[in-house]
């Protein structure tokens, strides 16, 4: 094969491998071959044009075509294999040197340079501006900033004042106004800075002077500054300052300076300091504004200060530079003040700049005098102290000395009168004591005693009689003393003077018991009226003398009896004005009183009717119930009680005739103790309602209100069933003075009912029968229709009371072994015998202690509610609930045995007999379970789980009463099933009997409760107050009511007829088991007879027939019910032990089958025969099977008491 360029081979151009040959060569370094085939290399020198040493080859690269070229600044070298460096200075001068020695180079001269590497470059000169310093340059140097190129060869430095910005500069620039170059080699010229002014381009700025300014930069002149600007030194020549408030500037305006005091200078506006203004000042340096001087104080003459005004002197005004004078009566008693005063009272002006004290004894109570002079105290007027603008009386417990000076009362003396000027004060009497300063003497305390003048008091003999006392202090002490210490132990009563309405009576001092009698009433010409009084124990500490009055008339009743005879000679207005007055004033009013008013009354009603005057005006009317109201303040017992009861009546028959007189319909017109108010159908509520709302201490702030927000009485009128409103008189007292009845009690303070409850509960423990107390618990209502009623006219009250009804846990006590309830009760006044008797129906809530109450009646009259005590339980009760608990207790536990040993044996239920005893049980269970725990859940205080007459009770009373029917109805199915197992006999068989009978048994009774609660619960709504009436529900048990209509309707009833349809079914068993003869023969009569009675006994159980009891005690109450009871109470709380008995213990079947699971008798089923009693089959049967009744298909009965014969055909 041929070599390729850049290579040679054999003579004939080619490489050969076989026999170890060598092949193509590379050409060596220096040479080339741009041909193949080749056998030898060309070299690189044959390509260079003289002189040029230029090409070389020393890579494949190179060698292949041609030789490579040498870098401009290299040549090649002797071999051409690379290329060798020349200095940059030198070059190939054609003409300097020859081409035989073409490697020599020679440097460019200072001032030229050369860049061109080729061998025939020349050296070429620098161009402006750059230089060459030294020899063999390849290239010129550009002159820095600040310089300039002189000559080819040096950079210059600028001179001063001129400069180069920019590299290669051939000359320096001069610099413009406003900038300077000091100095050589200047870059740039700086302009002259703010503050500075330009004065030449190669001297430096100068600092503009004081005054002056330049806020710009190459500034070539300063600024003057303006008015009030300083240019300062250094910091501010850049620009003028202006000067602060207070400052201004020097006399060159190089600075600004405070200024001084009494000066002032505020921008804008002031260019210099001006002096403040009169009445004005600066007291420091730097001041912008002068400070106003306020009133009492003016300026000084430089300004610089305000000074007080002297005494004597004012400034009235602020900004005054003098001060004004006071004239007399008129001062400045102190410095600085900015107002002439008169002297104070007490006080009197000496001259204009002082006021001077009056002394002790003397006062000036005239500001206006001119004389400095005070005026002396008169009389038992003093003053105790300088400065007083009055004289004064000595103050209690004091006595007059001279008119400056009081001086206390002595210990046992006492001063309540300070006119008296003779320097003396009382002394105490016996009994009484009084430390110093006293103005008044105190009673000695319980059992202390002193004599006149005491200071203190001297305890009692103690431990001894009151005859004792006497007799120990009798002689030693006035008589008074000792019998203080009597009275002191309740043992006496201490004289006195009492003042009352039948006159003053002086009374001496009385033992205990001893009375004083025969005093004469002062204003009865009848010798027989006289007062007594006696001394009456009251407690261990205290008696009290009782008066009885037997007088009618007081130190008035002549002014009333005067006025009656003058009533047909003025007018009625003047009449009933003068009546108001003669009551109103008069503080003791007594029965001869209210004779006469009733007689006046009485005659204004006769004047009205004999001159057409229909209607009272509305003052008379307002005067007429005044009159009555202020007669009813005051008590007018007496003892002559005919006399009494008689002009009350007459008085209370004139009220109601002068009521139907009032000027104005619908009107309520009021006072604190009576109100009256006629009412017409057109001004009465749609639904014949009439309200009145009255305060809680008094009639004033009541009014008729159709928002009933405070309703304290409300009448309704329902006739033939509907609301109807009518037309009536109707009158409100507030005390029971019109309507005396002797046994009732009143509240002690009728505003406070929660209050008054609790009074009466603690009354009533005093008593032995609460029954006994009745208390006024509400005002008294007079009715009156003044349209005919008829018999379906029903009235309902509403009262709100002044005794709560209370919660029956605040109501209920125990007194002897009783329980009572204190519960209100309507009432009528019986005026015929002056007695309040029950009357109407009471209705109110017991679940709202603050309840009102409704009375429901159908006649007029009045009527008024009283609290009275009513027997709860009697003593026997107690005993009989705890015999119903002990029985009840035992019972429910036989009844759970009985259900939970028979139920879950298949074999002792399998029969229809025992399959009815067990859900009779289980009836039995539930109902005498909820009874007995009606004791626990429900209390008669109402404290109890189930709230008296709640919904929970209201449940739980349902629930009981549907149980018991229950109890009944499953009674009525043991008695169908002994009927047809031991008197029907054949066909009795009834399919599926247990679930038919259950669902008629436990359905039928759910009707009897519902009717019981909703058809007799009725709500009763009068104004705003909504009472529920129960007469389902008892008051004080969840039970329901005996004795009422739901109780005899809905649970008597059906115990009833329950009962007779057992009865009926237990005479047909007996007389059964009286004609069968089912004994064995090996049985005696005895065993008979026992077996027999063993029957009767169960089936008295199974029917229930002890409940007849309870059938004969429905009757009037008697002492035999109480007998009756206790077997009541015996036989039925028992009912579940005989079941327990009669159904597991003497029931072999069932008793066998647990003796022999308990292990305690032997298993002998595999002897045993088929067991027919009513229980079924069990596994521990005896041959001697005994049972009460067993129905035919139930099994043989060859061993039973009561044989059924067997029925294939009677199914149902």
């Amino acid at each position: 094969m041929e070599c390729g360029k850049g290579f040679y081979g054999s003579a004939d151009g080619k490489h050969k491998k076989a026999n170890g040959g060598t092949g193509c060569v590379e050409c060596d370094n220096g040479k080339y071959n741009d041909e193949i085939g080749k056998t030898s290399c060309k070299s690189c020198a044959d390509l260079d044009t003289a002189p040029q040493l230029k090409k070389y080859s020393n890579v494949i690269s190179h060698k292949i075509t041609t030789c490579a070229d040498c870098a401009v600044d290299k040549i090649a070298n002797a071999d051409r294999s690379g290329c060798t460096s020349c200095d940059v200075e030198a070059t190939h001068d054609g003409t300097e040197y020859q081409i035989a020695n073409p490697n020599q180079c020679t440097k460019c001269a200072a001032g030229k340079f050369n860049n061109n590497r080729d061998v025939v470059a020349t050296c070429e000169d620098c161009a402006p501006g750059e230089v060459s310093t030294s020899q063999g340059s390849a290239e010129c140097t550009q002159c820095n900033e600040g310089y300039y190129a002189a000559s080819t060869t040096t950079c210059t430095k600028c001179p001063a004042g001129q400069f180069t910005d920019s590299k290669g500069q051939s000359t320096c620039q001069a610099c413009s106004p406003g900038t300077t170059a000091g100095g050589l080699g200047n870059t740039e010229c700086t302009p002259c800075l703010k503050g500075t002014v330009y004065k030449s381009a190669d001297v430096a700025c100068e600092q503009c002077p004081g005054g002056e300014y330049s806020d710009t930069d190459a500034a070539i002149a300063c600024q003057q500054c303006a008015a009030n600007h300083a240019g300062n030194l250094p910091i501010a020549a850049t620009g003028c300052v202006e000067c602060q408030d207070g400052e201004a500037t020097n006399a060159d305006q190089s600075a600004c300076e405070q200024c001084p005091p009494g000066k002032k200078k505020k921008n804008p506006g002031d260019m210099a300091c001006v002096a403040c203004a009169n009445g004005h000042v600066s007291v420091n340096p730097g001041s912008s504004e002068c400070t106003l001087c306020l009133k009492g104080t003016y300026s000084n003459a430089g300004r610089t200060q305000c000074v007080n005004c002297a005494k004597g002197t004012v400034t009235a005004t602020d900004g005054q530079d003098t001060c004004t004078p006071c004239t007399l009566p008129y001062t400045a008693t102190a410095e600085g003040l900015d107002t002439c005063t008169k002297c104070a009272l007490g006080q009197v002006a000496s001259d204009t700049s002082t006021c001077t004290d009056c002394p002790e004894g003397q006062y000036n109570d005239n500001v206006d005098r001119t004389d400095a002079a005070c005026t002396p105290c008169t009389g038992a007027l003093v003053t105790t102290k300088p400065k007083q603008d009055r004289c004064r009386r000595c103050y209690p417990g004091e006595r007059w000395m001279s008119n400056k000076e009081c001086k206390a009362c002595d210990a046992g003396y006492y001063n309540n009168d300070q006119t008296r000027t003779d320097r003396k004060c009382n002394e105490c009497t016996f009994n009484y004591f009084a430390k110093q300063n006293s103005t008044k003497c105190t009673k000695c305390g319980m059992s202390e005693h002193a004599g006149k003048t005491a200071e203190k008091c001297e305890e009692c003999p103690k431990g001894v009689t009151a005859q004792q006392i006497k007799t120990i202090m009798e002689g030693k002490h006035d008589d008074k003393q000792w019998q203080k210490c009597v009275a002191d132990i309740g043992e006496g009563c201490e004289a006195t003077t009492l003042r009352t309405r039948f006159g003053l009576y002086n009374l001496t001092f009385l033992f205990k018991n001893d009375n004083i009698t025969g005093m004469k009433c002062a204003e009865d010409n009848d010798d027989s009226r006289t007062a007594s009084f006696t001394c009456v124990k009251v407690n261990d500490t205290k008696a009290v003398f009782v008066p009885s009055y037997s007088c009618i008339n007081s130190s008035n009743t002549e002014r009333f009896h005067k006025l009656a005879g003058k009533v047909d000679t003025i007018t009625v207005d003047d009449a009933m004005r003068q009546l108001r007055d003669l009551a109103v004033n008069n503080t003791y009013n007594a029965l001869g009183d209210i004779r006469e008013t009733a007689d006046i009354l009485r005659l204004i009603g006769g004047k009205m009717k004999r001159e057409g005057e229909e209607l009272l005006t509305d003052n008379s009317s307002l005067h007429f119930v005044q009159t009555i109201s202020q007669l009813q303040r005051t008590n007018v017992s007496s003892l002559a009680r005919k006399e009494q009861m008689a002009y009350t009546a007459s008085l209370i028959k004139e009220i109601e005739a002068m009521t139907s007189n009032l000027h104005d319909a619908d009107k309520l017109y009021q006072e604190e103790e009576f109100c009256a108010m006629r009412t017409t159908p057109g001004g009465q509520y749609t639904d014949g309602t009439v309200a009145i709302s009255l305060g809680s201490d008094n009639f004033n702030s009541s009014s008729l209100s159709n928002e009933f927000q405070k309703t304290s009485f409300a009448l309704k009128t329902v006739v033939g069933g509907k609301p109807e409103a009518v037309k009536a008189n109707i009158e409100i007292y507030r005390r029971n003075t019109f309507h005396p009845d002797f046994t009732v009690s009143y509240v002690p303070d009728p505003g406070k009912s929660d209050q008054n409850l609790q009074y009466e509960m603690d009354e009533l423990k005093k008593v032995d029968d609460p029954t006994k107390r009745r208390t006024m618990a509400s005002t008294i209502i007079g009715i009156k229709f003044t349209q005919k009623m008829t018999d379906s006219t029903k009235i309902d009250l509403l009262f709100n009371t002044m005794i709560d009804p209370g919660d029956p846990k605040n109501t209920t006590m125990e007194r002897n072994g009783h329980r009572y309830h204190y519960k209100p009760m309507c009432h009528k006044y019986d005026s015929a015998n002056h007695t309040w008797v029950v009357d109407g129906k009471t209705l109110y809530d017991t679940s709202k202690p603050d309840s009102s109450v409704i009375c429901e009646v159908t006649h007029n009259t009045s009527f008024a509610i009283l609290m009275a005590g009513a027997e709860i339980e009697p003593v026997h009760s107690n005993i009989q609930s705890t015999l119903t608990m002990v029985f009840l207790g035992l019972s429910i536990a036989g009844l759970s045995l009985t259900v939970g040993l028979l139920l879950p044996v298949p074999q002792l239920r399998a029969t229809r007999s025992v399959k009815t005893h067990i859900c009779f049980a289980i009836a039995l269970l539930l109902a005498s379970t909820l009874f007995f725990l009606q004791d626990f859940l429900v209390k008669p205080d109402n404290t109890g789980v189930l709230k008296l007459r709640s919904v929970g009770c209201a449940v739980y009373t349902g629930l009981q009463h549907y149980i018991w029917l229950v109890v009944f109805m499953w009674m009525l199915v043991e008695a169908l099933g002994m009927y047809l197992s031991l008197v029907q006999v054949f066909g009795s068989h009834i399919s599926k009997f247990i679930i038919k009978f259950g669902i008629v048994t436990y359905s039928f009774p759910l009707i009897f409760p519902l009717i019981g609660y909703f058809a007799f619960t009725t709500k009763h709504k009068v104004a705003e107050a909504v009472i529920v009436e129960h007469n389902y529900i008892h008051e004080f048990r969840c039970f329901m009511i005996p004795g009422s209509v739901a109780f005899y309707t809905l649970f008597f009833g059906p115990m009833v007829v329950a009962l007779f349809l057992n009865v009926i079914v237990f005479v047909l068993v007996i007389k059964v088991i009286k004609t069968t003869a089912t004994a064995k023969k090996e049985e005696t009569d005895t065993e008979m007879m026992m077996k027999q009675m063993k029957a009767i006994v169960g089936i008295m159980i199974l029917l229930g027939t002890g409940w007849i009891l309870g059938v004969l005690m429905a009757g009037p109450k008697n002492d035999a019910q109480t007998i009756l009871a206790y077997f009541f109470i015996v036989v039925n709380s028992t009912q579940g032990i005989f079941v327990f008995i009669f159904y597991v213990l003497l029931n072999d079947p069932a008793r066998n089958h647990w003796l022999v699971i308990a292990g305690l008798a032997e298993d002998k089923s595999t002897k045993s025969v088929r067991s027919t009693s009513n229980f079924g089959k069990s596994s521990a049967t005896t041959t001697n099977g005994e049972n009460i009744y067993s129905n035919a298909d139930e099994g043989k009965s060859n061993t039973d008491c009561f044989p059924a014969k067997k029925d294939t055909v009677g199914k149902i």
